[in-house]
């Protein structure tokens, strides 16, 4: 969903950098990376990657010393790192969570916000997230507090499973083959638990939002879909880092 042809350039990008490449033959940004993933890697060691496709949220799969390495790849701002449709997602919920007939109606009416459960609205009742919240906060709290009580959860489906939930995704590495940060899913989960963001709609420290509620008629594919962003990737890569290296 989504415009995604610059991710998927750079997906194309850094497999071109890395595939069947000599451990000695990449640029020092994408040697740091290889190392930091496979600490006992060799000039000589030849290194595989290639895309994985489908819903899960694995990216890239990158084989060193014949070990296997699944990645989330991301870059840019903005850094929306989920969508789905909230049918999907309420089908999710009630396999996995405890959750009433009420919130799952408190999500379908913030996701469409035209005051249905369907998308079934006029388009001149059609509210933005900032007047669903103003006048209806009843309905915020307790959305916030079912995220709060399964966050964990959540964000690993939001960040490290996806809608397919097939291919485990060990890290994520942030930004080109240029440039980047990473960490192990494990990294981030430690860093999101402390933090210990409690903001209405969150999950930890992504954000909870409809993709488009289309309030001026347009985008009307867009509606009816979840999105979950993720504003401080880029600064809470770089604290996961900071943190990493003064343990050395």
């Amino acid at each position: 969903m989504g415009d995604n042809s610059s991710g998927f350039q750079n997906e194309t990008d850094l497999v071109t950098a890395l595939d069947n490449k000599h451990f000695k033959e990449i640029n020092s940004n994408l040697q740091n990376f290889i190392h930091f993933i496979c600490d006992n890697v060799s000039e000589s060691d030849i290194i595989l990657c290639k895309k994985i496709g489908g819903q899960c949220k694995c990216d890239l799969e990158i084989s060193v010393k014949s070990t296997l390495f699944h990645l989330s790849l991301k870059k840019g701002s903005g850094n929306s790192v989920h969508q789905e449709p909230i049918d999907t997602f309420i089908t999710h919920l009630k396999d996995t969570v405890p959750m009433s007939g009420s919130i799952e109606d408190f999500l379908k009416f913030f996701v469409w916000g035209d005051g249905t459960t369907d998308g079934s609205g006029e388009k001149k009742d059609r509210l933005s997230a900032s007047e669903i919240k103003n006048r209806y906060p009843e309905k915020i709290e307790a959305i916030t507090s079912f995220f709060l009580a399964n966050r964990e959860s959540l964000l690993h489906r939001f960040l490290f499973s996806g809608i397919e939930d097939n291919v485990p995704v060990d890290g994520l590495y942030y930004g080109t083959s240029k440039k980047g940060l990473w960490a192990w899913s494990k990294e981030i989960k430690d860093f999101m638990r402390s933090q210990n963001n409690t903001s209405p709609l969150s999950i930890y420290n992504l954000s909870f939002q409809a993709w488009n509620r289309a309030i001026n008629g347009t985008s009307e594919h867009k509606r009816g879909v979840v999105q979950l962003k993720w504003a401080s990737l880029e600064r809470n890569l770089q604290s996961i880092k900071e943190n990493r290296d003064g343990k050395k």
